[in-house]
Order: C-alpha cells, then structure tokens, then sequence
C-alpha cells in the first residue's frame, strides 16, 4: 500500500466519496434507518419519483443517448429503468 502525501491529512473530507456529498450521505444514512431499507432502496425511490414528477427528463435522456440506445432490455428507458408498462416491483428491482 502506498503511504498518503502529508498534506492529505490536513484536508478536511466533505465528501464520502467523488459523488456523494457529506450531507447527502448523512441524509441516506437517517432514512435508511428510519424507513429499515438499503441506500439502494431510497437511492431507488428518489429516482423513481424524480422521473414521475418530471416525464420530461426522460425523453430528454432517451434522445441524449442518440441511436444505440440501452441494448439490455426492450422494455428499459433512459437511465436502464423500466418503463411504466413493464415495471414490476417484485422482479424488476
């Protein structure tokens, strides 16, 4: 293992990793516990919801992507999340 540069120490960390604020990650963290669901389950919520109340986005990701498109499933739209016909709670997630 390499040894960290001295003056990494001294940094404060405001993030828990590249993407994930502090404060974001504390928040996860509080409703994982409260609700007693994984991160990936709230993770999985939000998304969710996000696109509900904004339809747009997707059509907005979908045309983003150009011709190649998600080659996984037929039935995935933007973001390799199921659309609203082929979703189902128990196998999809």
């Amino acid at each position: 293992m390499y040894p960290s540069h001295p003056s990494a120490n001294s940094v404060q960390q405001t993030t828990v990793s590249s993407r994930i604020p502090r404060g974001l990650d504390e928040a996860l963290e509080a409703a994982c516990q409260s609700e007693r669901v994984f991160r990936s389950e709230i993770i999985r919520r939000a998304l969710r919801y996000y696109f509900e109340q904004n339809p747009d986005g997707i059509e907005l990701a979908a045309s983003a992507r150009g011709e190649k498109g998600n080659q996984s499933s037929p039935n995935r739209g933007a973001l390799g999340l199921a659309t609203e016909e082929a979703y189902d709670p128990v196998t999809e997630f």
